[in-house]
């Protein structure tokens, strides 16, 4: 057995348990008491402010990537 296989194989049932990991968790979301407690957040004043911040955090990360890849777009940041 060639380690090239190997590799498709081990890719192949790690993306077939994120798949079933996500599905998990959609169908979890997706139940009567979870919509009946989100439908409560979407009211919360706390969560606003903190879907606020969280939204504030990802423009000004979106913004210093920006800003590190200059004018180069194809340049690599570390974790790529």
């Amino acid at each position: 057995m060639s380690i090239h296989k190997f590799e498709n194989d081990s890719l192949k049932q790690t993306n077939d348990l994120q798949e079933s990991l996500a599905l998990a968790v959609v169908k979890f979301l997706m139940r009567g008491k979870m919509r009946k407690i989100m439908k409560a957040w979407d009211e919360d004043p706390e969560m606003i402010i903190a879907v606020d911040a969280v939204n504030k955090s990802s423009a000004h990360l979106k913004k210093m990537i920006k800003k590190y890849k200059g004018k180069d777009p194809n340049k690599k940041l570390p974790w790529e």
